[in-house]
This record gives C-alpha cells, sequence and structure tokens, in this order.
C-alpha cells in the first residue's frame, strides 16, 4: 500500500484533467454537486486548505461532488451546538464520508468527533473511508486507524501481485477485513474484485490464492460511484 505524501499530492493533483474549471471555489462546488450522481462529505482540518484543494480536484475528477463545510452559506461563522447539529444534518445527507487524515486532522478533536458520527452513519454500508495524506519523507502518523476504517491507497502500477501481475496504478480503496471481523482473514483477492454488502459481502469475478480472501483493493472511481443505501437493511 502507498500512501502519499504532500508532495506526491501535489503532483498527482496537477496530472488531473477535469472537464470544468478547477479549484474549489464555492461556484465550482455547486456546479459540480447538479452534475454528479454521489456527494461526499469531506471531514478535514481548516488549516490543510492547500491539501484540500487538491483532494477536492481528484475527487472532482473521478465524477463526484464534494461537500466542505465553510464553503456552505448556512453554517454558522463560529463553531457551536448549532454548527454541531448542521455537520450531523450534512453527513447523513451526503451519500458517503471522506477524512482528509493529515497528522493534523489526525490530532484535531473536531475531525475525531465528526469521523465517530460518521462511523455511526455510514460504517456499515461501507461508505465511509480515510484518505492519509502524509507529511514528505515522514511516515503516516495514523497508523492505529489502519484495521479500523478502508484506507485510500495510490498504485504506480509498479507492484507485483500473483503470477507476475502488475497492480493497475490510480487510486484504490484498501479494505483489510470482512464486514464483522475482528481478525485478518487468510489468502488474498487480486485487483478487480468488487464486493456486496448483503449476504455474499464479495462477489467473485476471477480467480484469488488462499482459502479466504484477506484484503480487498477496490477502485476509488468505482467505490465513489457506487450507490450504497445508508438506510437500507
Amino acid at each position: 500500500m502507498s500512501i502519499l505524501s504532500k508532495s506526491q499530492l501535489q503532483t498527482l493533483a496537477l496530472g488531473v484533467e477535469i472537464q470544468s474549471e478547477s479549484g474549489y471555489s464555492k461556484k465550482i462546488i455547486v456546479k459540480n454537486k447538479a452534475e454528479a450522481r454521489i456527494s461526499v462529505f469531506l471531514s478535514h482540518k481548516h488549516t490543510d486548505k492547500d491539501i484540500l484543494e487538491r483532494v477536492i480536484k481528484i475527487l472532482q475528477s473521478l465524477g463526484v461532488s464534494v461537500y466542505v463545510d465553510w464553503l456552505d452559506d448556512d453554517m454558522p461563522k463560529h463553531t457551536s451546538t448549532i454548527t454541531a447539529e448542521k455537520i450531523k444534518k450534512k453527513i447523513i445527507e451526503n451519500d458517503k464520508f471522506l477524512l482528509v487524515a493529515t497528522d493534523d486532522a489526525i490530532n484535531s478533536k473536531w475531525c475525531n468527533w465528526e469521523l465517530g458520527f460518521g462511523d455511526a452513519q455510514k460504517f456499515d454500508k461501507l461508505n465511509i473511508a480515510l484518505f492519509p495524506i502524509r507529511e514528505d519523507n515522514r511516515d503516516w502518523s495514523g497508523s492505529e486507524y489502519m484495521g479500523l476504517y478502508p484506507i485510500i491507497e495510490f498504485e504506480d502500477g509498479s507492484t507485483d501481485y500473483i503470477a507476475k501481475e502488475k497492480i493497475n496504478g490510480g487510486g484504490y480503496l484498501y479494505i483489510p477485513y470482512f464486514e464483522g471481523c475482528n481478525e485478518p482473514i487468510s489468502g488474498k483477492i487480486p485487483v478487480g474484485y468488487y464486493f456486496t454488502l448483503k449476504k455474499e459481502l464479495f462477489k467473485q469475478i476471477g480467480e484469488f490464492e488462499g482459502d479466504e480472501p484477506a484484503e480487498v483493493k477496490l477502485s476509488l472511481k468505482d467505490w465513489l460511484n457506487m450507490k450504497i443505501d445508508n438506510d437500507n437493511e
């Protein structure tokens, strides 16, 4: 798994082409929301605005709209209990929850509060994930989150998988365990496997090694555009 550094994120964002205008202005957020089928609540540390702009650019290029609280005119200018209630409503309303997990965000009480509420609303439908960003030349400080939540990772196309097959370059959602399991499962599912969240958790579209799959690398674009209703039984 490859967690992006700040400089790698910048390089990746520069290579992204969006059909419309770039950036994260209010006009672009609203325009993108009208065109997209899936919406993402983006939890983040407000001091990470440069990082946020790049993450938004990447997400928009994958066909989803992004909700950012401080671009919402209905949000109070100062944090209060009213802010918290409005944030809860927006987390519920948006299809997916994504934490831009920088070191500062991981240490933020507010971001962890949003993550906890997002967990309660989105986890059982796999509509929650972390987008970790590490400091250059340093390890990511959020390793304790690795077994708790799906993690967004990026591959450069050089990683060997099975039978000398390479993992395609691009973004993936890394899911380390079966839903509800607290132990790793032996074996591994290759890239290209998809899953459902009812009785059949994984849908096989190829061969896999081992008795059971231990992890899934699901295309980030596929996951972002999967419509999994949070209120389904």
